[in-house]
């Protein structure tokens, strides 16, 4: 294993239990969420959430990768990089307060007015704090990115859900309260951030490299926003459809809210597959940027590879027990409006994963152009396809078939390109197995009715049976084991683990003989 493949090993290692305890955290806002503000208010809050993700998603998702490109070339220096990055969170700012407007009326829903103008103050903090994570990431400080993970999950956490419920009691809007708690999560996390880098010199730096800077975020811009729209699209084109049919406004929150339960589910693959790609990320780019071709080929077949496995799992479990665990986590009445949305749409984005893995590559490779291309092309697909589709649960299974259409052109289209810049890097047998396992678990039969707790018991299962069948499919394999021992025992600090005896014979004691020998021949002399 390379030096590159080792660091991809160890830094996804702990990205990856971070974005576990992100999710877990996640998990815990979204069941105590639909209690706290009722499933309409839920409903509402994802509708105020999904345009503001989408302008956060991008601006994070372009700082971070600017700033850690930038702190791993080591130009332009920290103080011309957190200046750029504040004028760009002062101008989200102002953007968002302009277009807050325009959204609530697009999605004919005055009632998001509010939250939409708070949630522009969100938005700056949180440009800001992805520069500074992004500078820990291209100092290759992995463990301190993960730990600042951790602590924002559980700040967002209590902003999200206290601030809902005390927004819900005092100012009679639990998703203005819920955004509000946000806010000052976000806001801590800044400060905290800061410490851990300590950035010096911010508005006294030359101004050296700073037109580079802005040309690279531009470019990354424009690539996390396809990305991001792919993810936030359809909550929005729902409100949009929803309103147009003159659905009735409780109504249509209230089905948006059944679409976002089964969302919860669905973006697990993805959620948890974006700490490989934050660790890829660097790495694929050092590579490059020193001209190592097979280690290149070698690092893109393992993190795809890695990606890959991972999402299949994940997705075999969630499509083969859709009704246990969403009436485990959202009750009955969501189980039954959304168990046959939740599969179509678990598998869709385990398409996204795919084409967002790959590009992830592309962008690392200086190929933005060629990534953004992929993900509009597919964005295209969704939004045409959505002036088709009905109301109530049929426009839920039908944006959920029509986000698989476009997943699929964009990971089609990316790997295409993905395959000219690095041949021979591409794990096609593994692509092929893990259809086959989604395949199989699609087609398992399952029902919203049973015991609450049956998910508990199901859902390991699933898990077990999804791990088997990669085995038996020759896709997981002894050396697999291997490594993921080695890395845990790296991990824990323990040494690696030792020889069989049985086959290794050691020459100590042969030494210690012939020694013994010498001694007394010596003595008789």
């Amino acid at each position: 294993m390379s030096a590159s493949e080792a660091s991809l090993a160890r830094g996804s290692t702990r990205l990856f239990a971070a974005k576990v305890f992100f999710l877990g955290a996640g998990l815990v806002q979204q069941v105590l969420l639909p209690n706290a503000l009722g499933l309409e208010g839920y409903g509402m809050l994802s509708r105020v959430l999904a345009p503001l993700n989408v302008v956060n998603n991008v601006a994070v998702g372009a700082s971070m990768q600017s700033a850690s490109r930038a702190t791993a070339a080591g130009t332009p220096s920290l103080g011309v990089v957190l200046r750029v990055q504040i004028a760009i969170a002062l101008a989200v700012v102002a953007a968002l307060v302009v277009a807050a407007p325009l959204v609530s009326s697009f999605q004919h829903a005055p009632a998001i007015l509010a939250p939409l103008r708070l949630g522009a103050a969100l938005c700056g903090l949180y440009v800001v704090y992805a520069a500074l994570v992004g500078v820990l990431n291209g100092r290759q400080s992995f463990a301190a990115q993960a730990g600042l993970d951790v602590t924002a999950a559980t700040l967002r956490t209590a902003g999200l859900v206290g601030g809902g419920v005390l927004g819900a009691r005092l100012l009679g809007s639990g998703p203005l309260g819920a955004v509000a708690g946000t806010v000052l999560a976000g806001g801590s996390m800044v400060v905290i951030a800061a410490l851990l880098v300590r950035p010096r010199d911010v508005f006294s730096a030359s101004n050296d490299g700073t037109r580079a800077l802005v040309t690279g975020i531009a470019a990354l811009a424009g690539a996390q926003l396809v990305t991001n729209l792919l993810l936030q699209v359809d909550v929005v084109l729902l409100g949009r459809v929803f309103a147009l049919r003159s659905m009735a406004p409780g109504e249509a929150d209230r089905s948006i809210g059944v679409y976002r339960a089964c969302q919860l589910f669905s973006l697990l693959p993805y959620q948890l597959v974006a700490s490989i790609s934050l660790t890829l990320f660097p790495l694929v780019a050092n590579v490059h940027s020193r001209g190592g071709h097979r280690e290149l080929q070698r690092l893109v077949r393992r993190g795809l590879r890695m990606g890959v496995l991972l999402a299949t799992l994940l997705v075999g479990v969630v499509v083969s027990a859709p009704g246990p665990l969403l009436r485990l986590t959202f009750g009955a009445e969501v189980a039954r409006l959304g168990i046959d949305v939740l599969r179509p749409l678990a598998t869709a984005q385990a398409l996204l994963v795919v084409g967002a893995l790959a590009s992830t590559v592309l962008v690392a490779l200086g190929q933005t152009r060629r990534a953004t291309l992929a993900g509009a092309s597919g964005l295209a697909v969704i939004v045409g396809g959505t002036l088709g589709i009905g109301t109530g649960e049929h426009a839920l299974r039908g944006m959920a078939l029509w986000l698989g259409a476009g997943f699929a052109l964009q990971a089609f289209l990316a790997f295409a390109f993905l395959v000219r810049a690095v041949p021979r890097a591409l794990p096609w047998s593994t692509f092929a197995r893990a259809a086959l396992v989604i395949g199989v678990a699609f087609e398992l039969p399952s029902s919203a009715e049973g015991p609450r707790a049956a998910a508990l018991v199901v859902a390991p299962a699933a898990g077990l049976a999804v791990l088997a069948t990669l085995a038996l499919a020759g896709e997981w394999s002894g050396a697999d084991y291997k490594r993921l021992g080695a890395l845990v025992r790296s991990r824990l600090g323990r040494p690696p683990a030792p020889p069989s005896r049985r086959w290794v014979v050691s020459a100590e004691p042969v030494r210690r003989r012939a020694q013994a020998r010498k001694t007394r021949r010596r003595s008789m002399r």
